[in-house]
């Protein structure tokens, strides 16, 4: 079974999103850090959502175009 583009892309942009998020969520143990603090946090934020979402979708999608739906 090959890998479309389309899953490709997905994979690069959900695997640095969620691994932003995830070590944002570390730092984010101390009160210096908190999102409520840092206002480029919250446009980091804005950002691994939005690849997330973009990935998602791109996942999901590919696999209907690869059974041709």
């Amino acid at each position: 079974m090959s890998t479309s583009p389309f899953e490709t892309m997905a994979w690069f942009l959900l695997i640095p999103s969620t691994s932003a998020y995830l070590a944002m969520n570390f730092t984010g143990a101390s009160t210096y850090t908190s999102l409520s603090g840092v206002e480029e946090k919250c446009a980091g934020l804005t950002l691994e959502i939005g690849a997330g979402m973009v990935g998602v979708v791109l996942w999901i999608g590919s696999h209907f175009i690869a059974k041709g739906v």
